[in-house]
């Protein structure tokens, strides 16, 4: 394995716990895509968690 890949999965494995927190929260979000309602919302909540992984 190496040292790179070793870096990787030590950060996925001391974030573990906010990674899954923030999938239960993107789960409980109610929206409704055929009316529209809590679109605005699951957009923003999904968007934290992919602008925090490209950097």
């Amino acid at each position: 394995m190496t040292e790179r890949l070793q870096k990787v999965l030590a950060y996925i494995d001391a974030h573990r716990e906010e990674y899954i927190e923030e999938l239960r929260q993107l789960c409980r979000q109610p929206s409704l895509a055929v009316t529209g309602e809590g679109i605005p919302e699951t957009i923003r909540k999904s968007c934290g968690p992919s602008e925090r992984i490209s950097r």
